[in-house]
């Protein structure tokens, strides 16, 4: 089915400055955007815009020994009715035992040595929240571990739904964003505790090698869509030179404990408390990565967006003009806008930063390589790459050339940038 939907009109941006929408319609056609989205045909929208949730129960056969962990950690065992999935890199089951526990386990996946270094950064932030005492920031409590299986046992929480959930229906609110600030902000500026060893290393990517090399056994193991990543970045010297600048900036910074895997799907809503999941990821690092993916999150969205007709039917395909992808551009950017805005004021009422400019302009590197990272992770599970999701990459090669540019674009430095 194929609808045809009017343009945004200037209504749209009441009591937003002109200016800021007239700068957004000019760097979303300085990325390319038109181009990406008009440059063939769409994919399924369900599957381009939508983020997956939860699945079906999976089997314990790739987590043995986890229902003896539960049983050994007086939780009994799960109820059969009462199991999902989480969809993610690890298989997962939130559900509600026969103690009447609700219960979050996690069997670990991957290589034996990624495993434990993410186990280990786990059970790191575990330590670090016990000696900080956040107040702002909360997560689920972990229960119990089997290190050597690679299994983690989280309390689970009552009625919890992530904030993903929410966008995708239309009740994420601003203040929401303002709280996740509120606790990265608490914890970048919680300091580091002599008695926990942290990790130093760098986050897998952004590396500079992915832009020089390619080895043999990773393009054998690629998806078709993967090697056109690797070629878009291949062939692209300006996004590499950009890339390596972010990075050497990054080397000045000092680290700071961090998430670095900040997604909307790794906060969670309870009763009226937000909640940070999932730290395989912990470490020192830069402050204004977590800043970063949270805002291309944002951005990430609206862009996605540009091709849904309707929230309530994410089926139906629509037919996009060149004015219409540039307005519905500004006009998903100005309404999920006040998400970065919020998400900033909260951050700077309880992080420590030496210049929030600069920080600001290395977060809008980051949230532009976001939108890469996305493109990398979907191309994991495809044999072409979408035009919209080459727009969002384009969106992120400008933030990423331009960062002080499209940084008060973002939102990153108050209301009225």
């Amino acid at each position: 089915m194929t609808e045809t939907v009017s343009p945004v009109g200037s209504s749209q941006v009441t009591g937003v400055s002109r200016k800021r929408a007239d700068l957004m319609t000019h760097v979303l056609g300085d990325a390319g955007l038109m181009k990406h989205v008009l440059s063939g045909p769409q994919v399924p929208l369900s599957a381009a815009a939508t983020f997956e949730l939860a699945t079906q129960a999976k089997p314990f056969d790739h987590a043995p020994g986890l229902l003896d962990l539960l049983d050994g950690l007086g939780l009994g065992q799960f109820e059969p009715g009462s199991l999902v999935s989480p969809v993610g890199r690890n298989d997962s089951w939130v559900g509600t035992t026969t103690t009447g526990r609700r219960v979050f386990a996690k069997q670990l996946l991957g290589p034996h040595g990624s495993v434990d270094q993410r186990f280990r950064r786990i059970a790191s932030f575990e330590r670090h929240r016990e000696a900080s005492g956040f107040t702002h920031l909360r997560s689920p409590h972990m229960l119990g571990a089997h290190a050597s299986n690679g299994q983690v046992v989280f309390e689970g929480l009552e009625d919890g739904e992530s904030l993903a959930a929410q966008v995708i229906r239309g009740s994420g609110t601003p203040e929401r964003s303002r709280e996740v600030g509120r606790a990265i902000g608490e914890l970048h500026s919680s300091g580091q505790h002599a008695a926990i060893e942290y990790d130093t290393s760098k986050p897998e990517l952004p590396q500079i090698g992915h832009f020089n090399e390619f080895p043999l056994e990773r393009y054998l193991n690629s998806t078709w869509g993967e090697l056109q990543v690797v070629k878009l970045h291949q062939d692209d010297a300006a996004f590499a030179a950009a890339v390596k600048n972010l990075l050497s900036e990054e080397e000045k910074t000092p680290g700071v404990p961090s998430h670095c895997d900040l997604r909307l799907d790794q906060v969670m809503i309870s009763g009226d408390r937000v909640h940070l999941l999932d730290w395989e990821e912990f470490r020192l690092a830069d402050a204004a990565r977590d800043i970063g993916s949270f805002a291309g999150e944002w951005v990430y969205r609206a862009i996605m967006d540009i091709v849904r007709a309707d929230q309530s039917a994410p089926n139906i395909e629509i037919s996009l003009d060149h004015d219409l992808i540039i307005e519905r551009g500004v006009a998903k950017l100005l309404e999920l806008r006040p998400h970065i805005v919020q998400f900033w004021a909260g951050y700077t009422e309880n992080a420590a930063l030496g210049d929030p400019a600069d920080t600001a302009v290395r977060a809008t590197g980051f949230a532009g390589w976001h939108l890469h990272d996305r493109l990398l992770a979907s191309s994991q599970f495809r044999s072409t790459l979408p035009p919209i999701e080459r727009a969002a990459a384009g969106i992120g090669r400008s933030m990423l050339l331009k960062p002080q540019k499209f940084a008060a674009v973002l939102g990153l430095g108050g209301e009225e940038s």
